[in-house]
C-alpha cells in the first residue's frame, strides 16, 4: 500500500491534469488485493469488524482523499513529512480511542518525529520568508 500511495502521489506532482482522488482510491484498491492471500476475515468478530469498517471510511477513505486533494498546495517535502506522520501518530490514536497504553519508547519515538516535522516545516517557512520580505505585506493589501 505505501508503494501505491507513494506511486499516487508521484502522479500527482507530475500529472496534475489527472484527477487524483480516483488515482488514490486505486492505490488502495491495489493494496488490497496484494494483502488478500493474507487476509482472514472470518477470523475477525463483528465488533472488530466494525472498527476495521470504521478504519477504512475515515482513516483510509476520508484521510486519504483530503491528503491527495492537499498534496499538490504544498512543496513535495512537507507532503512527505505530514504523510511520515502517521507512524507516529497511530499509537496516540489506539491509546485514546482503546485504551491500549503503549511502551514509553513508543511515545519518546513518536515526539523525535514529530519535532522533526515541525522543526522542518519552521525552519523552512522561515526561509522562504526571507528570501521574499514583501510577500505578506503584498498578500494582504
Amino acid at each position: 500500500m505505501t508503494v501505491a500511495v507513494a506511486v499516487a502521489m508521484v502522479l500527482c506532482r507530475r500529472r496534475r491534469d489527472i484527477p487524483m482522488v480516483p488515482a488514490a482510491a486505486l492505490s488502495i484498491l491495489f493494496g488490497s488485493i496484494v494483502s488478500l492471500p493474507w487476509a482472514a476475515p472470518a477470523a475477525a468478530e463483528p465488533t472488530d469488524l466494525a472498527y476495521l469498517a470504521l478504519f477504512g471510511l475515515f482513516q483510509m477513505t476520508l484521510g486519504l482523499t483530503l491528503f491527495t486533494i492537499g498534496a499538490p498546495l504544498i512543496p513535495a517535502a512537507h507532503t512527505a513529512l505530514i504523510g511520515a506522520l502517521e507512524a507516529p501518530l497511530a499509537p496516540l490514536w489506539v491509546w485514546i480511542a482503546f485504551g491500549e497504553l503503549p511502551p514509553r519508547l513508543v511515545f519518546v519515538g513518536g515526539a523525535i518525529v514529530m519535532l522533526a516535522v515541525v522543526g522542518h516545516i519552521l525552519i523552512e517557512n522561515r526561509r522562504n520568508a526571507a528570501r521574499t520580505p514583501g510577500r505578506i505585506a503584498a498578500k494582504g493589501g
